[in-house]
């Protein structure tokens, strides 16, 4: 970008592999892997890109998390701490580059139609997530463009995800008896595919 363009406007930070398991038996190989794409990738990304920004006074890095960045279900333990630690990253770097120039944003998606279920990893049978209607990636790609022009600190994409946000903030408690009724406590339910060795 910098070799054809001269400088670099926006970051995206966007890679992400999902991880299903429970916490008593997630493979620590498998987590690591998580979390270097999830994490350490957003890391790498920032500091190759945040020097210039800084240089020419201008940028916006944007992060995407998960609205189970916000408020984590069971059976993705691995995945949601992923998506935790995204924000603590970026509420630290934006008060780190705060009057330098340089915006820092976080989107929390819902479910996406992508490739993303097929291809994560699954350590251990899980019972699987609520079924819910995903968004397509276009749609979540505009919004994601409106909200980088908007320069909004945080963006959640769905209602849904608003409201998950703000009953775990005013009522966590009823909150988990929710989770608990529609996903369960992520014991197996059947057979699960894309196993990975322990």
């Amino acid at each position: 970008a910098r070799e054809t363009f001269g400088r670099i406007d926006i970051l995206v930070c966007n890679a992400g592999v999902g991880l299903c398991s429970r916490v008593e038996e997630i493979p620590l190989p498998a987590l690591h892997s998580v979390f270097d794409v999830n994490f350490f990738g957003v890391v790498r990304c920032v500091q190759a890109a945040l020097p210039g920004m800084l240089r020419q006074r201008s940028g916006l890095i944007q992060i995407v998390s998960s609205v189970i960045g916000r408020r984590a279900i069971p059976g993705y333990a691995g995945y949601c701490a992923t998506k935790f630690a995204l924000g603590a990253l970026a509420e630290s770097l934006r008060l780190e580059v705060k009057g330098r120039g340089v915006e820092v944003q976080v989107v929390y998606p819902s479910v996406t139609d992508t490739g993303f279920s097929q291809n994560s990893l699954i350590a251990n049978p899980v019972s699987p997530p609520p079924r819910m209607k995903p968004m397509s990636a276009q749609r979540v790609g505009c919004l994601m463009v409106r909200a980088a022009r908007r320069g909004v600190r945080d963006e959640v994409i769905t209602f849904g995800g608003k409201f998950l946000g703000l009953a775990n903030g005013v009522a966590p408690g009823m909150l988990d008896r929710v989770i608990a009724r529609v996903v369960g406590d992520g014991s197996p339910r059947g057979r699960t595919r894309n196993a990975i060795p322990r």
